[in-house]
């Protein structure tokens, strides 16, 4: 009778201490959350991972009850699933040679999003330098556009005082063109009246003339 209590006894105290271990998937369409069971004996934890975690948040431990792991872990992916996520069932524990990969795999990972931030920030530094350059280049063509027209409007200008020059110009040559013709007018009146007067001189010695001859 004590040998059958003490047998019974041990497998309680067996039970307690060995759950079933392994990982619930949970995804909907927003993503993927994982619930796993470290181990099947105790110690044992219970590690939520959210999408792109790979360390995981140590929600539950037991030192000396796997069931209580167990327990804990159906408990939580019950209230994941009523949350609006569609859970699957138990995944086996990872053997050493998994979680090696899984751990290459999260290296692997961690490297690609180093990679991607570098590449994030090469883009953006590429995109500020663009920006700048475009920038430098608008500034040195509105300041091109500027001298233009600054050189435009002197030439403009240059034009318009040329043209006022030409037409002073023609302006006093006209004058200086009437006033010598009235000048010459002025001459060839006072020619014809010098010639008259000559005429009329002559004509009065002529007339002396003949009035000396006749009192003779």
């Amino acid at each position: 009778m004590k040998k059958h209590i003490f047998i019974s006894s041990l497998v309680v105290l067996l039970s307690s201490n060995l759950a079933l271990a392994g990982t619930t998937v949970c995804k909907n369409s927003k993503g993927e959350r994982k619930i796993e069971v470290t181990s099947s004996t105790a110690p044992c934890e219970v590690k939520y991972y959210k999408e792109g975690d790979s360390e995981g948040k140590v929600l539950w431990s037991a030192k000396n009850d796997a069931a209580f792991c167990e327990t804990k872990a159906k408990e939580f992916a019950s209230k994941v699933a009523a949350s609006g996520y569609d859970c699957a069932g138990e995944t086996p524990v990872a053997k050493p040679e998994d979680k090696a990969e899984k751990k290459a795999e999260a290296t692997e990972a961690k490297v690609d999003a180093k990679t991607e931030r570098e590449k994030a920030k090469a883009e953006r530094k590429a995109a500020k330098l663009k920006a700048k350059a475009e920038k430098a280049e608008a500034k040195a063509k509105a300041k091109a556009e500027k001298e233009a027209a600054k050189a435009q409007e002197a030439q403009a200008k240059a034009a318009e005082k040329a043209k006022e020059i030409d037409a002073k110009a023609a302006e006093k040559t006209k004058e200086v063109n009437a006033k010598a013709t009235e000048a010459k007018k002025e001459v060839e009146a006072k020619a014809v009246k010098e010639a008259e007067k000559a005429k009329e001189a002559q004509a009065k010695a002529e007339t002396k003339v003949e009035e000396v001859k006749k009192s003779k």
